[in-house]
């Protein structure tokens, strides 16, 4: 019983790992993007009031 409760928990654990792991790479993805266009922006001296605020808005959904 002892043996079935540690490999369920280590299932569990393994399927947290896997799913922390995934969201993270999805973040840092969406970050990265956010980050290239601010800086293509910010480089190119193109953008407005509404691009800042798009970008806040975007930012606070990741």
């Amino acid at each position: 019983a002892i043996a079935k409760i540690q490999r369920t928990a280590n299932e569990a654990r393994q399927q947290v790992n896997k799913l922390t792991n995934e969201k993270t790479e999805i973040v840092s993805m969406k970050l990265n993007d956010l980050a290239q266009r601010v800086r293509k922006a910010r480089t190119d001296d193109d953008y407005v009031e509404t691009d800042l605020e798009k970008w806040i808005k975007k930012l606070k959904g990741i």
